[in-house]
């Protein structure tokens, strides 16, 4: 019965319409599909864009914030269609759309952020009308809910710092944080010297935030002076640990950015320390000018060298940042990720990569099985929400090096059998939602919808009246009533 009243609620609230509509345009030439993108809007890189011929995923061939290509299965087909996620490049909002290669009209188009979050009965305390109107609200963690002006009004008075707290309900990493690190009586010792904001970046109203400190992914743990000045920023889940170490730094020395450019010359302390805050920022040009400076290089001048050329879009730089940096760290997880996006490219380039895919793949299982080389290759690695989950980050890895590589059905429906094995050896429950809803998404992404049912049953015993949950719990039903529908269609 709750099952079908949670379709019945999605079917009848799924009917608002895109904003992001007529911003896609798309092609199929020589069995390959290729999606671009009109200016101020880009693909979420992270969500799960696919295309389905006759229900099979089709291999992406070439990922960017402005284009998308898949190498398609030969016609004839029956049934054809991409689910492309959009987001404005503010970052308002992020939308599913749905396009049907065979020119038919599909029975349920619908936005996936839309699907519950038009139900006022699942809409989070976050979106309630006293946050939008800058109410002076506080969390059950004492952080004050997007009232930014607030809090730097009294950051000047008390003379303290501002830790601002970007996130949304349905991130797996700012779950983890809220669960794992602000429920904490240590961080309540160290939240003591600072005035605590957070900011929904689901809300249009944080829009203008979003875009003064260039949030472009969550979490992001923000440290501002009393004038809302820049002084360091934490990307992705953080332990408590790396926090308290930050904050003792801070102690020492609570110079902004801009204060730490201005200073000439620079010890190599500092330099680093700059370089870094640089990196964390986006701004990988002047990180490099920095990093430069250093001796020995932190293992992030790498990540630094790979994002410059990435952001000239020129493949060709690309190609070589990302073969040099392979070539200085081959055994370590970042090389995987590295030799996956060098695939993307060689694959457009019509060029051999499968030196590349064999050493990638020989090297995600040696770490599987490796309790002593595992540690050392994740070192220089950042693994958010994946930290104490290390072997699902290596298989998880290891199946999408396998989807960027084209291997056959088999060698994908196996290594994703062992991503689900993997991830169900795992304690996930209500009280690690994060990781829990990470492993979620996982399932989802590869359309695992009977795997996905059975983990958000055992979800839902202990967590009843998570929001998020059951929202993700609806695109699961409507997808297994979709498959029983296509089975019994002749």
């Amino acid at each position: 019965m709750i099952h079908s009243f949670f379709l019945q609620l999605a079917i009848a609230h799924a009917s608002a319409s895109l904003r992001s509509s007529n911003t896609v345009k798309y092609e199929i030439k020589d069995s390959v599909f290729q999606a671009q993108i009109l200016k101020g809007f880009h693909f979420n890189e992270k969500a799960p864009n696919t295309v389905l011929i006759d229900d099979r995923p089709q291999p992406i061939r070439l990922l960017l914030a402005d284009k998308i290509e898949f190498k398609l299965s030969s016609a004839p087909w029956k049934k054809a269609v991409a689910t492309l996620y959009v987001c404005d490049d503010a970052l308002t909002f992020c939308e599913e759309q749905t396009f049907d290669l065979l020119g038919k009209k599909r029975a349920d188009p619908q936005q996936y952020d839309l699907l519950v979050s038009s139900i006022p009965a699942f809409r989070s305390a976050s979106f309630s009308e006293s946050a939008r109107s800058k109410a002076i609200t506080r969390d059950k963690h004492n952080f004050l809910l997007n009232n930014f002006e607030y809090a730097v009004k009294i950051a000047k008075k008390s003379k303290k710092l501002v830790l601002v707290d970007f996130s949304a309900d349905w991130c797996p990493g700012c779950i983890r944080l809220d669960q794992e690190v602000f429920a904490t009586k240590s961080f309540r010792e160290v939240a003591s010297s600072f005035v605590l904001l957070k900011i929904d970046t689901d809300l249009p109203e944080n829009k203008g935030l979003r875009e003064l400190y260039q949030v472009h992914h969550i979490p992001v743990l923000l440290i501002l002076n009393s004038e809302g000045n820049e002084i360091v920023r934490l990307n992705d889940y953080q332990p408590l640990a790396v926090i308290e170490n930050q904050v003792r730094e801070l102690k020492k020395d609570s110079s902004t950015i801009t204060e730490l450019s201005a200073k000439h010359p620079l010890d190599p302390n500092t330099a680093s320390r700059l370089g870094l805050r640089l990196l964390a920022q986006g701004n990988a040009k002047a990180a490099m000018f920095y990093l430069e400076q250093v001796a020995p290089r932190p293992a992030e001048f790498l990540d630094a060298k790979v994002e410059i050329a990435r952001q000239a879009g020129d493949n060709s730089k690309l190609k070589e940042a990302l073969e040099a940096a392979i070539k200085s760290e081959s055994d370590s997880t970042r090389s995987l990720r590295w030799r996956k996006n060098l695939i993307q490219i060689l694959k457009v380039e019509n060029k051999s990569f499968v030196k590349f895919y064999q050493e990638g793949r020989a090297l995600g299982k040696k770490l599987l099985i490796d309790e002593k080389a595992l540690p050392i290759a994740l070192s220089n690695d950042r693994l958010g929400d994946y930290l104490g989950y290390e072997r699902l980050y290596i298989a998880t890895l290891i199946a999408e090096l396998s989807e960027t590589a084209e291997q056959s059905i088999e060698t994908l429906k196996a290594d994703w059998a062992d991503v689900y094995r993997i991830g169900k050896s795992y304690s996930m429950g209500s009280s690690q939602m994060g990781p829990a809803m990470r492993f979620l998404s996982l399932l989802m992404t590869q359309r695992m919808w009977s795997e996905a049912n059975d983990f958000s049953d055992r979800l839902l015993i202990t967590s009843p009246n998570n929001s998020e949950l059951k929202r993700r719990k609806v695109k699961i039903l409507k997808e297994l009533v979709s498959m029983k529908s296509s089975k019994a269609t002749p």
